[in-house]
């Protein structure tokens, strides 16, 4: 049984042919998250729409903590920085299946 509990996660669900192939990539599948965290709800209600994010590193690298480090990262790729507070999470956010439970990352 999935429990939805206060861990930050996001869930993988299957692809139901509405999302672009620039979102998903080659998988069949997409993650979402509902945020609970406070400047990402703002900005979602600000705009009345969703984000569509990935994360603030490139693979491999640890995560970009501060606005300095995100630009550091990538530079003139990014068109903008919101720059809000962190969340306070220690680890990153949890990645779960949402049909099997599989846990991809705790």
């Amino acid at each position: 049984m999935i429990s939805i509990n206060e861990t930050p996660t996001s869930w993988v669900v299957p692809d139901t042919s509405i999302t672009p192939s620039w979102v998903r990539g080659e998988h069949q599948s997409v993650a979402i998250r509902l945020s609970q965290h406070k400047p990402v709800q703002a900005l979602c209600k600000a705009f009345q729409g969703v984000l569509v994010s990935t994360s603030a590193n490139p693979a491999g690298l640890d995560p970009a903590m501060t606005a300095e480090e995100v630009s550091a990262y990538f530079g003139n790729q990014i068109d903008a920085i919101y720059d809000a507070p962190l969340g306070g999470a220690s680890q990153p956010s949890q990645v779960r299946d949402i049909i099997s439970d599989t846990l991809f990352r705790a």
